[in-house]
Parts: structure tokens; C-alpha cells; sequence
């Protein structure tokens, strides 16, 4: 009977041990999804932080460039704001089309030959629309009203996100070979490493 009983007992050890190891392994994940949570939090917080220290250094460099300080200022004034009697004179440089009868007129357009009539493209400042700073440009800010009732408007729009350049890509795969040997080499084994 005894050997009996130690059988059941080694397998009832082994069957312990396995739930053991599992619940630990669960526990183990359970941790580390945990973690990864409150890391997302002060992830995304750290980013809105970002965003708005973008946005005020941003705002404190339009205001530089106009000669201001926040001190001066009462309110900005948005895109959204601008209204036919508030004159903003401001100018954006757009490609148009400068043949006489093109169908497409005086409307901005991309690239470098006109979508309609083919003709070449030029580049000249052209007024903000109505539409344009009501539909694209609403969030951005176009200018400040100071203490004394002054409107100064920046130079460009002030978007809501802080504008980021590109940051240049690494070259992709491995260095081309140079010398005669890199080149019998990599001709002689192959591109295995690629």
C-alpha cells in the first residue's frame, strides 16, 4: 500500500507543483500588464505636457517676433474669430495657373502642370479666404488683441499642435561593399545576411 501511496503522492507533488508555476506565471503577466498600464498613463500624460509646452513656446515666439509680451496681450484671436470687418490682410504663397482662359482659374492647386489645361504652374500670395481661416485654419491662432485695443497679427498662423520636421531616415540594410575583398567576399558567400 505504501508504494501505492507514494505513487499518488508524487503525482499528486508534480500536479501542485504545475498549478504552482502557473499561478505564478499568471501573476507574473497580471504584473507586468499592470505595469505596462500605468506606464501608458504617464506615457500619454507626459505627451499632453509635451503639446502644451509646444504650443507655449510656440506662442511665445509669435509674440517675440511682434515685439510683445504676455503682459500686453488681453486675448488672442483665432481663425474662428475673424469676421468680414476685422481686415486680416494676410497673404499665403499658393500655385495658380496664369493661362488667360484656364478653367481652373485662380484657384490654388498642387504639383507643377495646372489639372486642366496643362499650362505651368506659378507661385503667387494670394488673400486668406473667409473660408479657408473658418474651415482649416479655425483652431489656429492668427494674431493678439493687446491691453490698449490694438490688433497685431503674426506673420504665419499659430497652429493648435506644435509643428514637428520630419526626422531624417537611417539608411536601410547593410553598407555596400567597397573594396575589391568586401566585393569577392560577398560574392564568393552570398547575401546571407541580409
Amino acid at each position: 500500500m505504501s508504494k501505492a501511496q507514494d505513487i499518488v503522492d508524487d503525482m499528486l507533488s508534480e500536479a501542485y507543483d504545475e498549478h504552482v508555476k502557473a499561478h505564478e506565471r499568471v501573476q507574473k503577466w497580471d504584473k507586468a500588464h499592470d505595469t505596462y498600464r500605468k506606464l501608458h498613463t504617464l506615457k500619454h500624460k507626459s505627451m499632453g505636457l509635451f503639446r502644451e509646452l509646444g504650443r507655449s513656446i510656440g506662442y511665445e515666439r509669435a509674440l517675440a517676433r511682434v515685439g510683445l509680451t504676455r503682459e500686453d496681450v488681453s486675448h488672442p484671436i483665432y481663425g474662428a474669430q475673424i469676421g468680414s470687418i476685422d481686415n486680416y490682410k494676410k497673404t499665403r504663397p499658393v500655385k495658380v495657373c496664369q493661362a488667360q482662359y484656364c478653367g481652373a482659374g485662380r484657384k490654388p492647386q498642387t504639383g507643377e502642370a495646372c489639372r486642366e489645361c496643362g499650362g505651368p504652374l506659378t507661385t503667387v500670395q494670394m488673400p486668406w479666404s473667409f473660408t479657408d481661416l473658418h474651415r482649416n485654419f479655425a483652431r489656429h491662432m492668427l494674431g493678439v488683441e493687446t491691453n490698449d485695443g490694438r490688433r497685431v497679427w503674426f506673420d504665419e498662423p499659430l497652429p493648435p499642435q506644435p509643428e514637428l520636421d520630419p526626422e531624417p531616415e537611417a539608411p536601410a540594410g547593410p553598407p555596400k561593399p567597397v573594396s575589391p575583398a568586401d566585393i569577392e567576399q560577398q560574392r564568393r558567400l552570398g547575401k546571407w545576411w541580409t
